[in-house]
Parts: C-alpha cells; sequence; structure tokens
C-alpha cells in the first residue's frame, strides 16, 4: 500500500490528542504483523458496532499495512508528550 500523508498524520493527530489511543495504537502497532491484523479486526468492527464514521473507520485500516505501521508506530513514539 503507498504511504497515505494524509491519514497518517489524522493518526498522529489523534494519538496527541488521546494518550489513551496514543497507547492503545503503540501497543498495537508493536505486535506481530499477524497479530495486529487480528486485533485490528477486532477494534473495527467494534468501532463498526458504535456506528463510528466511515473516515475515522479507513483512517484506522491503514495500519493493515506493515510499512505504514512501522511509519505510525515511529512517528507516535517520536511524540512529545
Amino acid at each position: 500500500m503507498k504511504l497515505k500523508p494524509k491519514e497518517v498524520a489524522c493518526l498522529v493527530q489523534i494519538t496527541h490528542e488521546d494518550p489513551l489511543i496514543k497507547k492503545r495504537i503503540s501497543e498495537l502497532l508493536q505486535l506481530s504483523s499477524f497479530e495486529r491484523r487480528l486485533e485490528l479486526n477486532v477494534w473495527l468492527e467494534k468501532l463498526r458496532q458504535r456506528n463510528a464514521s466511515k473516515n475515522l473507520l479507513y483512517v484506522f485500516s491503514i495500519l493493515f499495512d506493515d510499512i505504514i505501521a512501522e511509519n505510525v508506530l515511529t512517528l507516535i513514539d517520536n511524540q512529545k508528550a
């Protein structure tokens, strides 16, 4: 998957604004690729059941891609608290 700058920026912004989401995404991104995808499926399904916006679901869904996931983890780990 091609890097998605707008979506990555949105994810980084979300993690900057909400420490709990930052912690959850960071933990998710530290899992193996297989485990990350399993957990992400569960998380996205829960968000769908709560009628989360399609945009939010799409932004989180880019984390299925290994390269994007690695880049997002690097970015959020380098954020200042």
